[in-house]
């Protein structure tokens, strides 16, 4: 998929959220602790959240934004 702001092609991974830790990039969905540090593994922002979870998403390095494609149903 292309940047719709730079027309770069973005990476795929994942967005997390990391239980109470806030919310992640990853480029491997893996479980949360094997998560944390591995190459990929990018901290988007804290906020409170109270189960783990993940969601397919796009990641363009150079504009710092993230494009997360959702199912209206």
């Amino acid at each position: 998929m292309k940047c719709p702001c730079c027309g770069n092609e973005m990476q795929s991974g994942f967005v997390r959220a990391m239980g109470r830790g806030g919310v992640c990039w990853v480029t491997e969905n893996r479980p949360m602790g094997a998560a944390v540090g591995c190459p990929g593994f990018l901290l988007l922002g804290k906020a409170p959240h109270s189960e783990t979870d993940h969601v397919p998403a796009q990641r363009c390095a150079a504009c710092r934004m993230v494009t997360i494609a959702y199912d209206p149903e």
